[in-house]
């Protein structure tokens, strides 16, 4: 059974024959959109669409805006020789702040490269924070540092930080609620424009679908359901089973059948 299928029985889907649903499923690093008919003994799935947004791009977003100019990014460095400056490359700390890629940045090329760069920086307190995180190895405590201040700023939160102790006692990066609408707005349109996309191939239009169900744990922030409220704001949105939902659907259709 496809997992769409299967999260829309979990909802109930089987229980309210010819409502149209759309399914948000919000993984790591994709949003799929599924638009769906409840029948009594089946859900017909009427269209499927994805986008490249997902869970650790939230998370890159807040890391690159507010931990990475901590560690020195959006910084200069003075010339050898001469005067002016230069700015520091900003490739370490994308990198920094991208999960699958921190491994690859503890080599002795980069912290020498650090260290170099260090001797001719503005703000060498702040680069210097850098070099700590490539010699400890802290990059991955870093993104769940991000996780947990963007779950403190979702709950509400408008004094909600992002906790730095791990890099430096009483550092901290400030993240209220308001905060993550400015830094997540582009992913926002790209998940308006998933879900239209789906209404264009299912031919219908956003009055025409009932229920929004959401699944997968980045779909509990305010950012997606925001979105998806204001894209259809007549129909009923539930959040009750984002963890769960397909593998109780599976339950419940193998038990009918």
């Amino acid at each position: 059974m496809d997992e769409p299928e299967a999260a829309a029985i979990a909802s109930g889907a089987l229980e309210q024959s010819g409502e149209v649903g759309l399914i948000v499923d919000i993984g790591g690093g994709t949003s799929d959109f599924s638009l769906f008919r409840s029948g009594e003994e089946a859900v017909e799935i009427l269209a499927n669409h994805g986008v490249r947004v997902g869970g650790t791009d939230f998370d890159r977003a807040i890391n690159i805006d507010r931990v990475m100019p901590l560690l020195g990014k959006g910084g200069t460095l003075r010339k050898w020789i001469g005067e002016g400056s230069s700015p520091i490359p900003h490739s370490i700390f994308n990198d920094m702040a991208t999960w699958e890629k921190i491994p690859f940045l503890y080599t002795a090329q980069n912290r020498r490269l650090v260290e170099e760069m260090l001797t001719l920086a503005h703000e060498p307190d702040k680069l210097g924070r850098m070099a700590s995180v490539l010699e400890d190895e802290l990059g991955h405590e870093l993104s769940f540092a991000v996780e947990q201040g963007k779950i403190a700023a979702n709950s509400g939160d408008a004094d909600a930080v992002i906790s730095l102790g791990l890099i430096e006692r009483g550092l901290s990066a400030h993240l209220g609620t308001d905060d993550l609408g400015v830094i997540l707005d582009e992913y926002s349109k790209a998940l308006h424009g998933g879900a239209a996309e789906t209404l264009r191939l299912a031919g219908l239009d956003a009055g025409d679908v009932q229920r929004v169900i959401y699944v997968g744990g980045s779909s509990l922030l305010t950012l997606v359901s925001d979105t998806m409220k204001a894209q259809f704001p007549d129909a009923e949105h539930s959040f009750t089973e984002v963890f769960t939902a397909v593998t109780d659907g599976l339950a419940i259709a193998s038990g009918r059948g």
